[in-house]
């Protein structure tokens, strides 16, 4: 359908940075995140039909919540859950700009890796639901999940 503007640019690449603050012996830690991406694809009408327009839309994240994570040994799995606001820009080429933000929630789980004193690395895969971006008066899920792969410095 030819309002499903954010279609082209599905899927996008991804960065961002994400924070735990914990204090030992406690496995539950309170985390903060951010992350961005950004994408231009061509738009296709209703009929499938090239329109020699670009369509770029960039995603802006940012998250708080709590994980539980054990607080030793190289091997550390984790779960956590918390409150993310997603915010939505678009164009579309002759159109008018738009813009969307959303608050739902995150769920994600994930490996982290010690790999020396002060370096992390670690995959992750968020699912972030609950969310519900409009433009142009229809509204589009914003709901997502994705695999990452986390490189980390740890002060400790």
């Amino acid at each position: 359908n030819n309002h499903d503007f954010w279609s082209p640019v599905d899927h996008q690449l991804a960065a961002g940075f994400q924070a735990t603050l914990g204090w030992d012996p406690i496995p539950v830690r309170g985390e903060l995140s951010f992350q961005t991406s950004n994408r231009s694809a061509e738009y296709y009408n209703d009929e499938g039909v090239d329109t020699g327009q670009q369509s770029t839309a960039t995603l802006t994240d940012f998250a708080f919540g709590a994980r539980v994570q054990p607080v030793s040994g190289w091997f550390r799995p984790y779960a956590g859950v918390g409150v993310i606001n997603v915010s939505a820009d678009g164009h579309q080429g002759g159109q008018a700009d738009t813009s969307s933000s959303a608050t739902g929630y995150y769920l994600h789980g994930g490996l982290a890796f010690v790999v020396a004193r002060h370096v992390r690395l670690g995959l992750e895969y968020p699912i972030v639901r609950g969310i519900d971006l409009s433009q142009d008066g229809y509204t589009e899920s914003g709901n997502n999940s994705q695999a990452s792969l986390l490189v980390g410095y740890t002060w400790k």
